[in-house]
């Protein structure tokens, strides 16, 4: 039995000081060296300017019904509790007639 609490106490003991390794490694207390290698390199400087201008027209041939009552839903709900709004802070599309 003292065997099992020594090396339980070991293993715990073990598994603290790596999370505490972690801990202070991602403060900046204890620093991490990373050797990196840079295998391609590109310059990156643009001198000349884009012109950005868009023009032309749009145009829709088909037109799509949206209603706006069934994208909402219904604001009051029954429950057991009693009725309430779904929508207590007015996150809803607005509409002309409810």
């Amino acid at each position: 039995m003292r065997t099992k609490n020594i090396s339980l106490k070991l293993i715990l003991s073990v598994i603290a000081l790596g999370i505490w390794i972690i801990v202070l490694q991602n403060t900046g207390i204890i620093p991490i060296t990373q050797r990196v290698k840079v295998i391609n390199e590109i310059d990156a400087n643009i001198t000349n300017a884009i012109n950005a201008e868009i023009s032309g027209s749009v145009s829709v041939d088909n037109v799509v019904d949206v209603n706006i009552h069934e994208i909402n839903g219904y604001n009051q709900v029954t429950t057991k509790i009693g009725t309430h709004s779904v929508f207590p802070f007015g996150y809803m599309l607005p509409v002309d007639n409810w």
